[in-house]
């Protein structure tokens, strides 16, 4: 769809696309209700959500949402996992420091 509520001629599969979905009366409708400058942005995701409904009529974009929202989760639980052993490696870097020091003050005080 063009910035005007027209189709672009030289991309029938998207026209076909959101015409499926949508129809092409219900889009020229909702895109001439919007301002011009926001027509072009409108027509993209109104193709982009037809397309995921196409791939996936039961979810649609919420079933991409929804994976995505699942890797966040994982990465998140990864990066807590990281950071605790991080901070478990350090307390057991400076207990290994602190015994150290401790056995070189305790020869240095024998001798």
């Amino acid at each position: 769809m063009a910035a005007n509520g027209t189709t672009h001629s030289h991309n029938p599969e998207r026209y076909a696309c959101v015409h499926q979905i949508y129809g092409a009366n219900s889009i020229r409708n909702t895109l001439q209700q919007l301002p011009i400058h926001l027509r072009a942005e409108a027509a993209e995701s109104l193709y982009y959500e037809a397309k995921c409904r196409i791939e996936d009529p039961v979810y649609g974009c919420a079933g991409i949402i929804s994976q995505l929202h699942q890797q966040i989760h994982n990465a998140e639980s990864q990066v807590a996992k990281v950071r605790a052993q991080i901070a478990f490696l350090n307390f057991n870097a400076h207990e290994m420091d602190s015994n150290t020091n401790n056995l070189i003050q305790g020869h240095s005080n024998i001798g």
